[in-house]
């Protein structure tokens, strides 16, 4: 009688290892979390966030810095074509005044000011500020009181004492058309036979020239620092 066949020893059962888990230090891989996954995809998409917001923040300074460049050209070319018009004639321009660089207060208002720029167009002045009007002889006002109108947006009509009838009365005339905004004021000082300021602003002509007089006017007036105190 044949002898039966042993049964064959069961295999031990092992515990399936989950994909991706982490070994031990024992060499055993350890399960990861089950949220796992999902805070790597919640952390990469604050992380793709981040730097979609830099990449945008740094287009945003780059379309200003764009913008402010092209406005100050702009306004740079305007400024060298109205100077090009008013200086067609017998008239040169500048921006040539003295610096500001008494505050006191936020204002430039310092006692008896002095200018080394004749006829000046800038600087620091008096308190007081002259208002529109014709200027003659020892009706002037002080310079300091002048430079403070041109603060305020005024443009000034300076003239020597000694003008022909002619160019007197075209002045005159020049100034009762915006007598709002201008003064005119006589000036034995004087380089020029006329001349116009406004805030940092010179109009020099070597005789009166109405039209360059004028466009200086319509270009400068009320561009002072202080705006709005002129009443038209």
């Amino acid at each position: 009688m044949a002898k039966p066949k042993p049964k064959p020893k069961p295999k031990p059962r092992t515990r399936p290892q989950p994909k991706g888990g982490a070994k031990s230090a024992t060499g055993a891989t350890r399960a990861r979390p089950a949220g796992a996954p999902r805070r790597d995809r919640v952390r990469e998409a604050a992380e793709r966030r981040q730097r979609r917001n830099r990449l945008v923040g740094v287009g945003l300074v780059m379309v200003l810095v764009a913008a402010v460049v092209a406005a100050l050209l702009l306004s740079d070319q305007a400024d060298r074509r109205a100077r090009q018009e008013l200086t067609g004639g017998a008239c040169t321009s500048d921006d040539e005044h003295d610096p500001e660089r008494t505050l006191v207060g936020g204002n430039y208002h310092v006692p008896n000011p002095m200018f080394a720029v004749d006829p000046p167009a800038g600087g620091d002045h008096s308190a007081r500020a002259a208002s529109a009007g014709t200027y003659r002889g020892a009706g002037v006002p002080p310079d300091g009181e002048i430079v403070h109108a041109m603060e305020h947006g005024y443009v000034i009509l300076w003239h020597r004492p000694a003008l022909k009838d002619a160019d007197r009365a075209a002045l005159e005339d020049l100034h009762r058309r915006h007598n709002r905004e201008t003064l005119l004021v006589e000036r034995p000082s004087l380089e020029f036979p006329v001349a116009a300021t406004a805030w940092h602003q010179r109009l020099l002509c070597g005789q009166v020239e109405i039209d360059s007089l004028e466009g200086f006017i319509d270009q400068y007036v009320d561009k002072g620092p202080e705006k709005g105190f002129i009443q038209r």
